[in-house]
């Protein structure tokens, strides 16, 4: 999917009520990163200058490669079109929202 990354909530966002919100764990492994909670592996890409985001279930139990940790708090507004913030610390936000084809 196309998103659009921002480093602030946008102001229709601040008020509204979230679907869901959770703290988890990413593992970063190079090319993909895994979230604890949900068991999905997740992945950014850029080509032509937009950015696309992938994400698929995980069964698997062994990472070979995995070089970082990160607690994040996740919430998320929308699941259609899909859009949701990270949280890493007090200070910093990630807000995604996916743009319609």
């Amino acid at each position: 999917m196309n998103i659009q990354i921002s480093s602030y909530i946008p102001k229709e966002y601040l008020t509204k009520r979230p679907i869901k919100t959770y703290e988890t764990q990413f593992l970063y492994t190079g090319l993909s990163r895994y979230n604890v909670e949900t068991k999905t592996l997740s992945k950014f890409e850029v080509k032509d200058d937009k950015v696309f985001y992938s994400e698929v279930p995980y069964t698997g139990t062994v990472f070979s490669r995995s070089y970082n940790v990160e607690l994040v708090h996740v919430t998320i507004y929308s699941e259609h079109p899909k859009v949701w913030a990270e949280k890493s610390n007090p200070f910093h936000v990630d807000f995604f929202q996916q743009i319609p084809q």
